[in-house]
C-alpha cells in the first residue's frame, strides 16, 4: 500500500514538473480591441480558460509537446493555434486574433454549441446580461439607440412609463443600482427628464448587467449592477461614425496612434437651434455628452488608459417667472492593467465622478429662489486575479472611496431659513472582498466569497456636526452543477448593503443623493437565485430563474414634511421613515440565432412589496399595512428580434444591406391610489384617497418596428434608417388623477383624468461610416 502511495506520488509529482503554463490575449483582427469572454480550449480535452473582461487567459498544468488550442466567441471565426512545448514548467504567452463571423463558418463545426460559454463558464455567472454595441443599435428606440431603453426589455427589468430611463430591477428601485463606466460610479445617469440615458452607444465597447447574486467584487447597492465599458478604440486603422436623427446627430472618431489607441465621441440636441432659425417660442432646452479614451500599450503586460466622460443639460423657460434647470456628469477615470506573472493579474483603477444639479426660479418682485446638490467621488480600487492551478480562480482587491455631497437652498423670500436645506456630507467607505471559484471536478463549481466594507459619515448642519461609522459584512455563495457540455442548473446567495440612499428615485432617474448619516440605518438586502440554463437546439437557448429578495431599512420619504429640512437637528430621520420589503419572481429567455433571426422572447413574474413605518396605515387601526411600490408589475412579456435578411441570404435590396428590427412589449399596469370620499372643511374640499395600491392602472402594450438599408463603397457606408414607435397607436396610460367636480344637478362627484405616453412616431435618421 505504501508503494502504491509513493508511486502516486511520485507520478503526480512528475506531472506537475512537466506541465507548462500557457497564458495570452485574445483581440478582434479588424480593430484590435481584447474580446471578453472568449473561450480557449487544448483540443481533445476539456482543459482550457475563458478570457477576462481584458482578453488574458490563462491555462496551467499544460503538458509538453505538440499542443492545439482552439479560441472561439460566437461572435467570431474560431482559430487554432499550435504551440511547442519544450521546457518543463515553460511559460508560454501568445496573442491569436479573430475575425468577425458571419452566419456559417466553413471547414469549422461549432454552431451545434453556440450557447456553451454562456451555459458553462469558468466562473458561476448568475442573472448576468451581456450586450454588445450592435445589440444596443438593433433595437428600435425613442430618436436614438439607447443603452437604457436596451435593458428595459429584459427579463426582470422595468421601467416607470415611456419617459422613464430609470432601471427597475426585480423589485428595486433605481438608486439601488450600482452603475459603472471605466470603473467609475456613475450618479443619475439621465438626460432629458429620463427619456434619455447618458451614454452614447458608439463609444461602447459593451454593457453588463448583474441582475442579482452579483460576485463580491461589486458592493454598495442592493439590488443590481451596470457595468458600461468604453471602446479602447480601433488599433489598426483610423474610422468614423456619424448619425443624424430628428433631434440629435453625434460623431464618434477612433484609431491607432504611436503607443496604442484613441477614441473620442460627442452628440447634441438641436431642437433649440432649429427653434431660434425658425423664430418658434419652445422652452430653451438642450443637452450633449462626450466620451474620450486614450490607451497606452507599455508592453505586452502592461496596459495604461486614460478616459473621461462628460454631459449636461440646460431647461430654461420664462412664465412669468424665469426658471433655470441645470444638470450633468463628469467622469475621470486612469487605469493600468499590469501581469505580474503567468498567474496574476491585477488591474489598478483612479477615478473621479462628479454631478452637479442646479435650479433657479427669478421673479420681477425678487421673490428668488435657488437650489443646488453636488456629489464629488474620488475612489482608488485595485482588483486581482490569481489563478493558481486549474482548480481556483481567486478573485481578491480592495476599494477606498471619498465621498463628498453638499445640498443647499436659499431665497430671497420671507420663507422660514430653517427649513432650507444646508447640507455638507463627507464620509469615506473602504471596502476589501475575497472569492474562489473552485472547481470541485468535472460537474460541480463553487464560488464562495466575502466582503467586508465600512463607512465613516460626518454630517456638517448649520447647528451640529453628527458622526455614524458603520461595518458590514456580506457573504457570497454560489455553487453550479453541470449536467452535459450544454445546460447546468445553479443557486446563489448574496448579502447585499448600501450606505446612499436617494431623496427621490421619480421617472426622471434623478435623485439626491446622502450618506446614511446615523438617524436612519443602512439598506440590507438578502439575494436567493436558484436557475437553470440550456441549449435546446442548435440556434436556441433556454434560461430561467427563479429570485428571492428581503430589504431591510428601506427608506421612504414622509409626506407630511412636505421634504422641509430641518436645520435644527439636520438629520435624515426628520424626512424619511424606513420600514422592509420583498420581492420574488420568475425570469425566463428563450435566445434565437437563427438564419439571420437574433434576440428573445422573455417573460417576467415579479411580486414585490412593501411596509413602511407611518405610511399606508390602516384607518381604522392605524397599523401600517404591506402595499405595492408604484413600480410594481406583476407580469411583463418581451418580444425583441431582428432579421438580417442580405445577412442571412446573401442578397442584396437595391444594393444595400436590410434589416428589420422589432420590440414588443406587454406589462400588467402599475399600483395607484383612487378617491375614498369628498372632504369638505367648510373652505375647500379635499378628497381622502384609498391605500397606495388600492388598484392597477390598464395593462401596457407597445409595438416598435425599424428598418434599416445599408450602402457600402470605397470603406465608407451609408445607412438611412426608419423607425414607428407604438405602431398600433395603443394609448398607454402614464398618470391617472382626479378633481371634484360640481353636476348638472348640482351633486358632487370625483372625476377622473388620464396623461396619456408615447402616440405613434415616425423617426427618420441616417447613419455614415468610415
Amino acid at each position: 500500500m505504501k508503494k502504491i502511495f509513493f508511486l502516486a506520488f511520485l507520478f503526480l509529482l512528475l506531472y506537475h514538473i512537466q506541465a507548462a503554463t500557457v497564458s495570452g490575449f485574445v483581440l478582434d483582427k479588424t480593430n484590435g480591441e481584447r474580446i471578453a469572454y472568449a473561450s480557449v480550449l487544448i483540443t481533445g480535452t476539456n482543459q482550457g480558460a475563458l478570457t477576462n473582461k481584458e482578453g488574458y487567459f490563462v491555462i496551467n498544468n499544460v503538458p509538453t509537446g505538440k499542443v492545439e488550442f482552439f479560441i472561439s466567441n460566437i461572435a467570431y471565426k474560431p482559430e487554432k493555434v499550435i504551440q511547442m512545448i519544450e521546457l518543463p514548467d515553460e511559460d508560454i504567452f501568445f496573442r491569436v486574433e479573430l475575425e468577425k463571423a458571419m452566419i456559417e463558418v466553413e471547414g469549422i463545426s461549432v454552431s451545434e454549441k453556440k450557447f456553451e460559454r454562456e451555459i458553462n463558464s469558468r466562473e458561476i455567472v448568475v442573472s448576468n446580461v451581456l450586450r454588445t454595441t450592435e445589440d444596443l443599435n438593433s433595437i428600435p428606440s425613442i430618436a436614438d439607440a439607447d443603452v437604457f431603453r436596451a435593458l428595459q426589455v429584459l427579463p426582470g427589468v422595468s421601467a416607470m412609463s415611456d419617459f422613464s430611463s430609470g432601471l427597475y430591477v426585480r423589485g428595486g428601485s433605481p438608486d439601488q443600482n450600482l452603475i459603472l463606466l471605466d470603473n467609475t460610479d456613475v450618479y443619475n445617469p439621465s438626460h432629458f427628464g429620463g427619456i434619455f440615458s447618458t451614454f452614447n452607444t458608439d463609444a461602447i465597447e459593451n454593457v453588463e448587467l448583474m441582475k442579482g447574486g452579483f460576485p463580491a467584487k461589486y458592493g454598495g447597492r442592493l439590488s443590481s449592477v451596470l457595468d458600461v465599458t468604453n471602446l479602447d478604440g480601433n488599433r489598426k486603422h483610423h474610422q468614423g461614425v456619424a448619425r443624424i436623427s430628428l433631434i440629435s446627430t453625434s460623431a464618434t472618431l477612433q484609431g491607432p496612434w504611436a503607443k496604442g489607441s484613441y477614441m473620442v465621441s460627442f452628440r447634441r440636441t438641436y431642437i433649440d437651434l432649429l427653434a431660434k432659425l425658425a423664430n418658434i417660442e419652445i422652452p430653451d432646452y438642450y443637452f450633449y455628452d462626450g466620451h474620450a479614451k486614450l490607451t497606452w500599450d507599455l508592453s505586452e503586460k502592461d496596459k495604461i488608459t486614460t478616459s473621461c466622460y462628460f454631459g449636461k443639460d440646460r431647461l430654461g423657460m420664462d412664465y412669468g417667472m424665469k426658471m433655470l434647470l441645470s444638470w450633468g456628469n463628469e467622469t475621470y477615470t486612469t487605469q493600468w492593467v499590469h501581469i505580474f506573472n503567468p498567474q496574476l493579474f491585477s488591474h489598478f483603477v483612479l477615478a473621479g465622478s462628479h454631478f452637479n444639479f442646479n435650479f433657479t426660479l427669478e421673479s420681477d418682485s425678487d421673490q428668488n429662489i435657488q437650489q443646488e446638490n453636488d456629489i464629488v467621488d474620488f475612489s482608488a480600487k485595485n482588483m486581482f486575479n490569481y489563478m493558481p492551478n486549474n482548480v481556483h480562480h481567486i478573485d481578491f482587491g480592495y476599494e477606498i472611496k471619498y465621498l463628498d455631497i453638499n445640498f443647499f437652498a436659499t431665497t430671497t423670500s420671507d420663507y422660514d431659513p430653517t427649513h432650507l436645506p444646508d447640507i455638507k456630507v463627507p464620509s469615506i467607505i473602504t471596502s476589501f472582498y475575497i472569492q474562489d471559484s473552485w472547481k470541485l471536478n468535472d460537474y460541480w463549481t463553487i464560488q464562495p466569497g466575502i466582503r467586508f466594507a465600512e463607512a465613516h459619515v460626518t454630517s456638517e448642519y448649520l447647528s451640529n456636526k453628527p458622526t455614524a461609522d458603520y461595518f458590514r459584512i456580506s457573504p457570497r455563495f454560489s455553487i453550479r452543477r453541470k449536467l452535459t457540455d450544454l445546460n447546468n442548473i445553479y443557486f446563489n446567495y448574496g448579502r447585499y448593503n448600501q450606505f446612499l440612499t436617494s431623496m427621490d428615485t421619480g421617472e426622471s432617474g434623478m435623485g439626491l443623493w446622502f450618506p446614511i448619516d446615523g438617524s436612519v440605518n443602512p439598506g440590507a438586502s438578502d439575494h436567493y437565485i436558484l436557475g437553470y440554463k440550456t441549449q435546446i437546439a442548435e440556434d436556441f437557448a433556454f434560461d430561467i430563474e427563479g429570485f428571492y429578495k428581503t430589504y431591510e431599512n428601506l427608506v421612504e420619504a414622509r409626506p407630511e414634511t412636505d421634504f422641509e429640512w430641518n436645520n435644527e437637528t439636520g438629520v435624515l430621520a426628520d424626512i424619511y421613515n424606513q420600514g422592509k420589503g420583498y420581492s420574488f419572481g420568475t425570469d425566463i429567455m428563450l435566445r434565437t440565432n437563427w438564419h439571420g433571426v437574433e434576440g428573445f422572447i422573455g417573460y417576467s413574474f415579479s411580486y414585490t412589496k412593501k411596509k413602511i413605518k407611518e405610511l399606508n396605515t390602516d384607518p381604522e387601526s392605524g397599523e401600517e399595512q404591506w402595499y405595492f411600490p408604484s413600480y410594481d408589475r406583476t407580469h411583463q412579456i418581451n418580444f425583441v428580434e431582428s432579421y438580417n435578411y442580405s445577412e442571412a441570404t446573401g442578397r442584396k435590396f437595391w444594393g444595400a444591406d436590410l434589416k428589420f428590427g422589432s420590440t414588443y412589449s406587454f406589462g400588467t399596469g402599475q399600483p395607484t391610489e383612487i378617491p375614498e370620499q369628498l372632504y369638505f372643511n367648510g373652505d375647500d374640499l379635499t378628497i381622502i384617497y384609498s391605500y397606495k395600491d388600492r388598484e392597477r392602472l390598464p395593462n401596457y402594450s407597445r409595438f416598435d418596428v425599424s428598418v434599416k438599408f445599408k450602402w457600402q463603397m470605397n470603406g465608407w457606408s451609408i445607412e438611412p434608417y426608419m423607425q414607428i414607435i407604438n405602431l398600433f397607436k395603443h394609448e398607454n396610460v402614464w398618470t391617472r388623477s382626479f378633481e371634484p367636480a360640481l353636476e348638472e344637478d348640482m351633486s358632487l362627484t370625483i372625476k377622473k383624468y388620464d396623461s396619456y405616453m408615447f402616440p405613434q412616431i415616425p423617426f427618420l435618421g441616417v447613419n455614415i461610416e468610415w
